[in-house]
């Protein structure tokens, strides 16, 4: 965070700020892409002019390498510049999947069931987001020993993925 607010003091013209960010940012992709998360980390940070059309794109994926890189309290405070800066960016939903992941990886089970349930109560949330939000607040129930609530979770999970592994439509015979 403290790396966000020293580049938003930068005195380049908002228009070099934009267009190098945007080049930053796509030189970090191409190495987070090609699985070269420390080198993108660099880029991304430089992506995070204050007039950047791809700041929250940085946020996001400089979160995912906090995570991987088991840095905690650096990936809440990203995911939380994310969530306050950027409520309406197409990134908002999954960094709160992120926090609820850390939640749930800290045993903090109460806070990721308030994460998640408020994530769903989001209008036009894919459907992808809700069906995992759906079965981490299972995990965090079953984790936690509420075992009724976890299979009620579980089983709307699985009414609503009818695609998820085991499961077939009405009608058609498993293939042999």
């Amino acid at each position: 965070m403290a790396v966000y607010l020293l580049l938003s003091g930068s005195s380049a013209p908002a228009s070099t700020q934009t267009s190098s960010a945007a080049q930053q940012f796509a030189h970090g992709y191409a190495r987070w892409s090609a699985g070269r998360h420390a080198e993108a980390k660099e880029f991304f940070v430089q992506a995070l002019a204050p007039d950047s059309p791809l700041a929250d794109y940085a946020l996001y994926f400089l979160s995912r390498i906090a995570i991987q890189e088991r840095e905690w309290e650096t990936a809440r405070q990203l995911l939380a510049g994310l969530q306050s800066r950027y409520p309406q960016s197409v990134w908002f939903p999954h960094a709160e999947i992120q926090r609820a992941k850390i939640a749930i990886g800290e045993r903090d089970y109460p806070q990721a069931v308030d994460i998640l349930r408020s994530l769903r109560e989001r209008k036009e949330l894919p459907e992808q987001i809700a069906e995992e939000s759906l079965f981490l607040e299972a995990q965090a129930h079953e984790a936690r020993g509420d075992l009724a609530q976890a299979f009620s979770l579980y089983l709307e999970v699985r009414n609503r993925a009818p695609s998820l592994p085991g499961r077939r439509s009405r009608g058609k015979k498993p293939a042999v």
